[in-house]
């Protein structure tokens, strides 16, 4: 499968891995650092790219503009302000380099509502993220970033598949 898709935010790299072993040849990482589960031999033979973010330039994604056609945002968007960007500016850089009808596919999170997140706030030494979430902020930043909710399965979500507006 020969469409580019960019894993915003990739961390370690294990959705990467997952769309190599699905055959996928086009897929990029961005993070702030190279993801350790991917393999050099993918690099080197092109199937993935490794894009490292600057901490310092917050929701920048300094990638060209209407470069892909599907954005992955797994566990991601909800610490955008911990680099010193904003969820809409994170947004609106995902609407400018997806291509014309592209995906922005997100998932996990964090809901104001989880009571997995309440209970981790009582446990001590128990990380919680710190930006929860309700699914109509979600919708309302999405809709502000040009985007149009095409599929929402549940809060977890980002609020699911996303289409960037034409």
């Amino acid at each position: 499968m020969h469409l580019p898709i960019l894993d915003w935010g990739c961390g370690n790299g294990h959705i990467s891995c997952f769309l190599l072993e699905a055959g996928y040849t086009q897929i990029h990482c961005y993070a702030f650092r190279p993801p350790a589960l991917i393999s050099s031999d993918a690099c080197r033979d092109g199937r993935v790219t490794i894009h490292v973010a600057n901490k310092r330039h917050g929701s920048s994604i300094p990638l060209p503009s209407c470069s892909f056609q599907t954005v992955l945002s797994i566990g991601v968007l909800e610490h955008v302000r911990e680099t010193g960007g904003t969820e809409i500016e994170s947004l609106r850089e995902i609407n400018r380099i997806l291509r014309d009808g592209g995906r922005l596919i997100g998932y996990h999170l964090p809901n104001v509502l989880s009571p997995i997140e309440a209970l981790s706030r009582l446990l001590p030494g128990k990380y919680h993220h710190q930006y929860l979430f309700r699914r109509n902020q979600v919708v309302n930043l999405l809709d502000q970033a040009g985007f149009s909710v095409s599929s929402s399965p549940s809060m977890g979500s980002c609020p699911g598949i996303c289409s960037r507006g034409l």
